[in-house]
């Protein structure tokens, strides 16, 4: 049934193959075409919500030429990425069954097959996950890890996609040191926002006789671009201080270091931020303590145990 916003156009309502760069290195598998976007335009991810949220993304990220995607001729083109869906056609209330799963697998399959320059991929919820999971199972059984990586914000599992192509990713994790915080650190968090949130859970830790860790342990996802390129994801914004750190302690290498942060609780600092006392500076904590000494030789040590992982370094310097 056509939206009314829709009625006087033409919907595709046909299987919806993969857009993209056939050379891309990046793949992003979503759940289905919407009813009303990818089902009614032709496109994956176009003529909708989550589509024109998607795009943006991608454009900000130079992947995109254009941060809009309206319909099949907008001139909309994609670099080093390629966008596919795990089900083909609009599923009835969006939950497609595992039949209708099945029968779309060689789609799924055949586009890994074609895209051989291929060595990262995002699944775009569970169903996406577990797919590529299946598919990864039907490829290599061995490269996918038991037991079965769940689903989950951040999960990540190194798997393979393409017969004879490589692993895509591989994850470290930092023991990042803490100083407990204490019922007087509590006093001196600002009351709103994010903090009350913490504050609120460690009182109640306090108030039972608990006590907060002594360290965190921070993830850093590393990407594998072929021969050609490592990328370690970092979470905060002081990257430039871990950069150089990692180009003087490793040398020369082909590496690259990203950051991203969307709350306090993902805030990394670097022991310089924490000596000058800059960015934000009362709440410089991660999880439930705040950041101690010894915070830059963690985050250098976990790049140099990725890279060696991924072969890019033969020892530090």
């Amino acid at each position: 049934m056509k939206r009314r916003a829709f009625r006087d156009q033409a919907y595709w309502g046909r299987p919806v193959p993969g857009f993209g760069d056939h050379g891309a290195r990046v793949v992003l598998c979503g759940l289905a075409p919407a009813a009303h976007g990818a089902n009614r335009t032709g496109r994956m991810f176009t003529g909708d919500d989550s589509g024109n949220w998607l795009y943006a993304a991608l454009h900000r990220a130079g992947f995109a030429n254009q941060d809009t995607a309206t319909g099949a001729n907008d001139s909309l083109m994609l670099r080093d990425a390629f966008i596919t869906a795990s089900a083909r056609c609009a599923p009835p209330d969006n939950k497609p069954t595992p039949v209708e799963l099945a029968a779309c697998a060689c789609f799924l399959a055949r586009e890994f097959d074609l895209l051989e320059r291929a060595s990262v991929v995002i699944s775009l919820g569970q169903i996406a996950w577990n797919a590529t999971l299946q598919h990864a199972r039907r490829i290599d059984p061995a490269s996918v890890p038991a037991p079965r990586p769940k689903f989950g914000h951040g999960a990540e599992s190194r798997v393979r996609v393409r017969a004879g192509g490589p692993l895509v990713t591989l994850l470290e994790r930092a023991d990042l040191p803490l100083r407990p915080t204490t019922r007087a650190d509590l006093a001196k968090f600002p009351k709103g926002g994010w903090e009350k949130y913490f504050v609120d859970g460690a009182t109640a830790i306090f108030d039972k006789g608990g006590s907060l860790p002594p360290s965190y342990r921070a993830p850093f996802a590393l990407w594998r671009f072929g021969d050609g390129l490592t990328l370690v994801g970092l979470s905060g914004e002081p990257v430039s201080d871990f950069t150089a750190m990692a180009v003087s302690r490793l040398g020369p290498l082909n590496l690259w270091v990203a950051g991203y942060t969307n709350d306090v609780f993902g805030y990394l600092a670097s022991a310089r931020v924490l000596a000058e006392g800059g960015y934000e500076t009362r709440g410089l904590y991660i999880g439930v303590g705040l950041l101690d000494s010894g915070v830059d030789a963690a985050v250098t040590g976990a790049i140099e145990s990725m890279a060696r992982k991924a072969g890019r370094i033969a020892r530090a310097r």
